[in-house]
C-alpha cells in the first residue's frame, strides 16, 4: 500500500498543475479541446480584430477539435506535454506548412500563458517542444523601371488608381480601400490616414469588410503630401463616381458612398479583388511576379536606395517599432513631404511638389483616432 502511495504521487507530479485536490476541479482538469474552445470565446476573443478572431476559430474548431477529440488523443489540459504536440504538429505537417503550423503552436501557447498568469498550470509545454522551423519567403519587389512599366499597363484600369497609392506611398492594403474623401485636403494637398478596410471572409453571418476607425498601430496614423499626379487622378476619379450615381440612379449601391475605391455602380472594390485582379494583370502581363504588398517592400528599398534615413522610411510606411517621434507632429509631417519630394524624383520630378511647402503655414494636421 505504501509503494503504491509513493507511486500515486509520483504520477500527481508528472500532471501539470499546481492542483492535487482531488475534489476541487480547476481548468486543468478540463479536456484539453473543451479547454482551447473555452479560451478561443472568453479569453482571445475580446482581445483581437473579427478576422483575426476568425482566423484562430477556423484552427481551434478545425484541426485541433479534430486532432484531440479522436479518442487516442483526448487529454486533460494537465495531462498536455510537449511529446502530445510534437506529434500533432508532425499530423498537420501531412497537409500544412511549417508557417502555419507555427501559428497553430503561438495559440496553444497563448492558452498556456493564461493558465501559467492563472497559476493553475506548472509549466507551458510550447517551451518544451522540438523548433518549428519556418522558412520565410522573401517579397518580390520591383526597381523603378517596373513599377512605371506596371503603371503604364494599368492606365485607364480600375485598379491603376489604388496601385499608385500603394506604389508611391507604400499603402497598406486595408488602409487604400479604406481611403474616403473626407481625409483629403485638395487645397493644401494632404490627406491622411485614420481609418482601414478590414477582409472578412464572409462566414458566420458577418460582412465580408468592414471598416475601422484606426490604424494597425499608433504609427499607422499618418499624414501623407498629395503628389500632382495622384491628386488629378483621385480628382477624376471623385467626378466619375458622381456622373455613375447619375447613370445608375437607384440602382447605384449608396452604402460606400464618400469612399473611394469603387466600382462604377457603387459597390466596393474589396481588397481581395484588387489582389487577385494585380496578379492576373501581372502574369498576362508576363511580368515579374509581385504582390501589392511587394510594392510597399518596392518603394521602402527605393527610398533606401536613394539614402532615406531609415527612421524616415519606417514613418512613411507606418511601422510601429522603428521610431518612437510623433507622427503628428509639424516637424514629422515636413519630413513626410521630403520623403515625397524623393518619390517624386524616383518616378518623375514634379514642379508641383513645392506646393507641399504651404503646410509650414498651417498650424498643425489633426488626424482624427
Amino acid at each position: 500500500m505504501q509503494n503504491l502511495n509513493i507511486v500515486d504521487i509520483q504520477a500527481l507530479l508528472e500532471l501539470n498543475t499546481t492542483n492535487y485536490n482531488p475534489s476541487k476541479e480547476t481548468k486543468a482538469d478540463w479536456d484539453f479541446y473543451t479547454y482551447m474552445e473555452y479560451w478561443l470565446n472568453n479569453i482571445i476573443k475580446s482581445s483581437v480584430e473579427l478576422d483575426t478572431f476568425n482566423g484562430y476559430k477556423r484552427q481551434v474548431t478545425g484541426r485541433l477539435k479534430d486532432y484531440f477529440t479522436r479518442e487516442k488523443s483526448k487529454k486533460a489540459v494537465k495531462e498536455i506535454t510537449a511529446d502530445d504536440l510534437d506529434d500533432f504538429y508532425a499530423y498537420l505537417r501531412k497537409e500544412l506548412s511549417n508557417a502555419t503550423i507555427d501559428h497553430y503552436n503561438d495559440n496553444i501557447s497563448s492558452a498556456f500563458k493564461y493558465l501559467l498568469k492563472k497559476k493553475i498550470v506548472r509549466y507551458n509545454p510550447t517551451d518544451l517542444i522540438n523548433p518549428i522551423t519556418v522558412e520565410r519567403t522573401e517579397v518580390g519587389t520591383y526597381n523603378r523601371e517596373e513599377v512605371i512599366q506596371l503603371l503604364e499597363i494599368l492606365k485607364d484600369n480600375i485598379i491603376e488608381l489604388p496601385t499608385l497609392y500603394d506604389g508611391f506611398y507604400g499603402l497598406r492594403r486595408n488602409e487604400i480601400i479604406g481611403l474616403r474623401e473626407q481625409v483629403f485636403d485638395f487645397e493644401e494637398d494632404y490627406f491622411f490616414i485614420n481609418h482601414v478596410a478590414i477582409q472578412n471572409d464572409g462566414k458566420d453571418n458577418v460582412e465580408k469588410v468592414y471598416f475601422k476607425d484606426k490604424a494597425k498601430s499608433k504609427k499607422g496614423y499618418r499624414a501623407f503630401p498629395l503628389f500632382e499626379n495622384i491628386k488629378a487622378a483621385t480628382l477624376r476619379k471623385l467626378e466619375r463616381i458622381e456622373k455613375n450615381k447619375k447613370i445608375f440612379g437607384s440602382s447605384y449601391n449608396h452604402k460606400y458612398d464618400g469612399y473611394i475605391f469603387v466600382h462604377d455602380n457603387g459597390n466596393l472594390i474589396q481588397p481581395h479583388y484588387f489582389t487577385e485582379r494585380f496578379c492576373k494583370i501581372i502574369q498576362k502581363n508576363g511580368l515579374k511576379p509581385i504582390t501589392p504588398h511587394g510594392l510597399r517592400h518596392s518603394i521602402a528599398t527605393l527610398l533606401h536606395l536613394e539614402g532615406v534615413d531609415i527612421r524616415d522610411i519606417q514613418d512613411w510606411l507606418g511601422h510601429e517599432n522603428i521610431s518612437s517621434t510623433n507622427i503628428y507632429t509639424r516637424g514629422d509631417y515636413q519630413k513626410q513631404v521630403q520623403t515625397g519630394k524623393v518619390v517624386m524624383q524616383l518616378f518623375g520630378s514634379n514642379e508641383e511638389i513645392e506646393k507641399q511647402v504651404k503646410y509650414k503655414q498651417k498650424k498643425n494636421i489633426h488626424i482624427a483616432v
